[in-house]
């Protein structure tokens, strides 16, 4: 986990708002991606991230039906569009029992959110396993409110939303990048790696207490 820079002790965090894939929902590997394309994994997933068809599906700005062959194209794979799409969809695995167990106590504690660039396959997907989203008091999902980590329009939507001071908010992410665009709005934020590197952040700002935890 990365660490913060603040002073975790002299913080009051009122609320604690949560990316989605990589911190509570596990992302299968990128093996079946892998095995279509021409790129190594490191390419491969920086193309990822940077491909238009990607950031226009998670920004609500085009339909399932238009973004496979989008992706197909922009990452050169050697797959079916409609190949492609089923893995797509099978992609994200739901919270599992940990992570629900986590949030249920968090939000007893004090109030929590999502901010996640996701896609509305996923978010149906999520909708429908029922077990976690009605914890969350706050939803910001991207392709919703078609605006996109780490561009700084997106936290300054959910500031807006939550009414609650950014220096009294605890973002955690996966990703070292949208880490930074967060503390560049003023968040107080961290890197967590699925629920263990969410307790670990927990800790770091003294709020284990809240997660079921010892103070």
């Amino acid at each position: 986990m990365e660490q913060d820079q603040k002073d975790p002790g002299a913080l009051n965090i009122e609320a604690i708002l949560f990316d989605l894939g990589g911190v509570l929902v596990h992302l299968q590997p990128f093996e079946w991606l892998l095995e279509s394309s021409q790129y190594p994994d490191t390419e491969l997933a920086a193309r990822w991230s940077a491909s238009p068809a990607l950031a226009a599906f998670e920004s609500g700005r085009a339909t399932p039906v238009e973004f496979p062959d989008g992706l197909v194209t922009d990452l050169r794979l050697a797959c079916d569009a409609s190949v492609f799409l089923k893995r797509f969809i099978e992609w994200p695995e739901p919270p599992d029992a940990e992570a629900v167990a986590l949030l249920t106590a968090l939000s007893a504690a004090l109030p929590i959110a999502c901010l996640s660039n996701t896609n509305d396959l996923h978010w149906s997907r999520f909708e429908a396993d029922g077990s976690f989203l009605h914890l969350f008091r706050w939803l910001f999902p991207s392709h919703q409110t078609l605006k996109i980590k780490p561009n700084p329009d997106a936290f300054d939507h959910a500031l807006r939303v939550m009414g609650i001071p950014a220096q009294r908010i605890l973002f955690l992410d996966d990703s070292t990048g949208n880490v930074a665009a967060a503390r560049d709005c003023g968040l107080n934020a961290c890197q967590a790696l699925g629920t263990g590197g969410v307790r670990d952040a927990l800790a770091q700002y003294g709020l284990s207490h809240a997660a079921g935890g010892k103070k």
